[in-house]
């Protein structure tokens, strides 16, 4: 019968997971008693005695004839000692590394014990196989196991037992259960609530990462150039979001004319100090960077201009599950990666000599994608599914340009931002507490309303190969329901630029 269970799909995978662990194992006995009535409580072994909690489950199924199952069900009670009934050799083994030895002639020891009843036995042989959490069997299809739980081998992964009329019905043995251990965990309906509280904070941080996208997207340029036909550029930015911690950051761009019509460019963007939402605080181990082609019939801002561009950045996030009256606090880290890309048109008109107007309009599209994680410091811990949010926004406006003295110009920008499309990934996971083992949650909905953007900049030439530049936009977040309105993205921009 084992051979036809490693004929699952999942096995394989499942044995060489636990196999390659085996040094780290804890798991390392197997036992049953018959409760009387056709039950029988399977107890697994660890010689972790520290270990404290339940994890994984039982798959019981019938073999070599013996209909039953397969029934899986998560272990649900939990002994510090020996439980009761378990006599080595009858009842009660560990592994010698290719089968069931009696317990005692192993080399470990077991010192803590979880359980799993299984009702409605009949006497005869009976396969049993233990369901790690992240198995699609499992109550946590996505979550991680832990060592404390894993099988010590194959043989105490799964193995065939045989139950016997002794065992399932001891003679003169009432059908007395022990009962079910209350459940003293985290109330579900305050863990809901605190889920909701790190939905709208997860959906607030997805925001802040796309807007630095959008203004990546749209103002990394570089536009003077020389003899050689290249242009450098490097430049500070700050940016604040109101009632959220502000970030700094460094930004390098490169750009290159092969045509007098044409530049194409690239930049990379290195957080200094990241912001942090009421607990969800950013790591950013590499630069973001992008690339970027814009095409123009004139230099001097007159006739079309097409931009477009690309950007790509990563991120940790250290994510804290705040308390909520009976829940318990979480943390965990995830990996969030946002990709961005899109084009903007521009047409400009001459409105004198000094300066010039460019109506303009663009389509971006943003995903942001935060990556499934467990949660630590927990005693039931969360474990998430990925999370995406995928934006497209369209963006129109008037743009001028003008020179307000020999060596000193002026680029002011007036316009309007609207989602046009949004799709966003429930809050998902499983975890050990009632209601909750498999959950999904709607994340608040974005405002799909119409948003200000605007910005005012400086550029002062130094010489005719060099100059600097200063600018500062303002932008309106999409509001998300219920919970942010009014956010506002303030960025500051110091850039040196040089020509070659």
């Amino acid at each position: 019968m084992l051979k036809r269970l490693l004929r699952a799909p999942f096995a394989w995978a499942l044995a060489l997971f636990l196999y390659s662990s085996e040094v780290n194992s804890h798991t390392n006995s197997i036992g049953y008693v018959g409760e009387g009535a056709g039950t029988v409580t399977f107890w697994y072994g660890s010689w972790h005695s520290n270990t404290t909690f339940n994890e994984g489950s039982l798959q019981l199924v019938g073999a070599n004839g013996t209909a039953y199952g397969p029934v899986v069900t998560p272990f649900n009670l939990f002994s510090p000692t020996v439980p009761t009934g378990l006599t080595a050799g009858t009842n009660w083994f560990q592994s010698s590394g290719t089968a069931l030895i009696p317990y005692g002639q192993g080399s470990t020891v077991s010192y803590v014990y979880q359980g799993v009843r299984f009702t409605n036995l009949q006497p005869g042989q009976y396969t049993f196989t233990y369901i790690p959490l992240g198995n699609p069997l499992s109550y946590a299809p996505n979550g991680t196991p832990t060592l404390d739980w894993q099988p010590q081998d194959n043989v105490i992964l799964s193995s065939d037992v045989t139950l016997t009329s002794a065992i399932i019905s001891p003679p003169g043995t009432p059908p007395t259960l022990p009962p079910t251990p209350a459940y003293t965990g985290p109330g579900s309906t305050d863990t809901m609530n605190a889920l909701i509280q790190l939905g709208n904070k997860q959906t607030m941080s997805y925001l802040i990462a796309q807007n630095s996208t959008l203004i990546a997207l749209t103002d990394y340029d570089c536009t003077r150039f020389d003899n050689y036909n290249i242009c450098f550029s490097i430049a500070s930015r700050y940016n604040s979001v109101s009632e959220h911690d502000s970030s700094f950051s460094g930004v390098i761009v490169a750009a290159w004319r092969p045509i007098q019509e044409l530049r194409v460019g690239v930049w990379a963007e290195q957080v200094a100090s990241s912001p942090s939402i009421s607990g969800i605080d950013y790591r950013s181990n590499e630069p973001s960077w992008g690339v970027f082609a814009v095409a123009e019939e004139n230099t001097n801002n007159t006739g079309f201009r097409i931009r477009t561009a690309y950007s790509r950045a990563s991120s940790n996030l250290r994510i804290t599950r705040d308390t909520i009256a009976t829940s318990e606090p979480g943390y965990g880290t995830a990996a969030m990666n946002t990709v961005g890309y899109g084009a903007e048109v521009s047409y400009g008109f001459e409105i004198d000599n000094d300066w010039k107007v460019s109506p303009y309009s663009g389509l971006w599209r943003v995903a942001t994608s935060r990556e499934q994680y467990t949660e630590s410091g927990a005693s039931y811990p969360i474990s998430y599914s990925r999370n995406d949010l995928n934006t497209t926004t369209l963006t129109a406006g008037l743009r001028f340009t003008g020179r307000l003295d020999q060596n000193l110009s002026t680029i002011i920008s007036a316009g309007i931002e609207k989602n046009i499309a949004v799709s966003q990934d429930p809050l998902a996971g499983s975890s050990n507490i009632p209601l909750l083992e498999n959950f999904s949650m709607t994340m608040p909905k974005l405002s799909d309303s119409v948003r200000m953007a605007g910005s005012i900049g400086l550029v002062y030439d130094i010489e005719k190969d060099q100059s600097l530049i200063a600018q500062v936009s303002a932008r309106q977040l999409p509001e998300i329901e219920a919970y942010a309105t009014g956010r506002i993205s303030i960025t500051g921009m110091v850039k040196y630029q040089v020509a070659f």
